[in-house]
């Protein structure tokens, strides 16, 4: 039995910073809820592929093994928590051990690739195809970020909006970025600073090449966050000075990010854009609740880009409420008191 004031958790992390933002941004919906003490815990599968760590997470055999063995960790070291949280699939097979070895609760965010559901209490996911799944609910991608902003209520946000967020990540698995692709990005935001009077408030991404970071910062702007920069002004406090948001769309954390602060939010895609089917089932839910859209960076001008804007209806209430909710449904007894 627990308090409303009183539930420890451990977070595995992966050390991708967007793995663990969506841990964090998990815990602060259990946090709406009571108060949580967190320990992290870095975890790395080392030369051990996920297929093989599946099979032997599958057939329930020796997770303290598995854990020493594949992990690297000290099962008789792990504290004792009520709750397991993490993202990523390097944490799978960690998450399900130290589960089973503790006795507590258990939470993943993301897809399980080889692993069965039974593994895990509660898997969350922003695929609506992927919410019939055994133990699986819909959640759209939580936030940090957004949780800190929420605490102080509603937010007053100029429409048209007077100061966009830029959100700028690079290549991945589905986009790639030409020449012509930054040119139309950094020409975007140079007429709307010009044309429109428009106050840039921008960040880059540890994706984005070092060349195109130090044009960032030459463009015209209130604030440029560094992410190199270990002392750079938090996401949270880019996203609560801003009316809307521009983000570079092959991040769905980075959207998923400024949607969930309450502002409106306009994706833009290079050329070469090829989303995953799951991927797109997770932007038309967004785009389809009224808080996104998107374009092709070659098709947009000023013009353009602030009426996409001005047509969408931001969230209006802290989505960490909604999750908390539906923590509380589906994980009962963690909350029982």
């Amino acid at each position: 039995m627990h308090t409303m004031t009183d539930l420890t958790a451990l977070l595995l992390s992966d050390g991708r910073p967007g793995h663990f933002n969506l841990s964090l941004g998990l815990l602060a919906a259990v946090e709406q809820v009571c108060a949580v003490s967190t320990t992290r815990i870095d975890v790395k599968r080392g030369r051990w592929p996920g297929a093989p760590v599946a099979v032997w997470s599958n057939v329930r055999l020796a997770p303290a093994r598995l854990l020493s063995i594949v992990y690297g960790l000290d099962a008789k070291k792990l504290p004792k928590v009520d709750l397991i949280v993490s993202a990523g699939a390097e944490t799978l097979g960690a998450n399900i051990a130290c589960a089973r070895i503790l006795g507590a609760a258990n939470v993943f965010y993301g897809s399980l690739r080889y692993f069965r559901p039974e593994g895990f209490n509660l898997v969350l996911t922003s695929f609506p195809a992927n919410a019939s799944r055994p133990r699986h609910a819909f959640a759209p991608k939580p936030s940090p970020a957004a949780a800190a902003l929420w605490k102080t209520g509603p937010r007053s946000i100029a429409n048209p909006p007077l100061r966009l967020a830029l959100l700028v990540g690079g290549n991945s698995g589905e986009s790639t970025y030409t020449d012509a692709d930054w040119e139309d990005l950094f020409g975007l935001v140079s007429m709307l600073a010009y044309t429109k009077g428009i106050q840039w408030q921008i960040s880059n991404s540890r994706r984005t090449p070092d060349a195109i970071s130090a044009r960032l910062a030459k463009l015209p702007h209130q604030r440029f966050v560094d992410v190199r920069n270990e002392n750079a002004t938090s996401l949270s406090e880019l996203l609560g000075s801003s009316d809307a948001a521009v983000v570079t769309d092959e991040s769905s954390s980075m959207v998923s990010d400024a949607v969930a602060t309450g502002l409106a939010v306009l994706g833009v895609t290079p050329a070469h854009h090829r989303l995953t089917e799951k991927e797109r089932g997770y932007r038309a839910h967004l785009r389809q609740s009224g808080w996104y859209d998107w374009a092709p960076l070659a098709s947009l001008d000023a013009h353009l880009a602030l009426a996409k804007l001005s047509q969408l209806t931001p969230m209006a209430e802290d989505p960490s409420l909604a999750l908390a909710k539906l923590l509380r449904e589906k994980l009962p007894a963690l909350f029982a008191h």
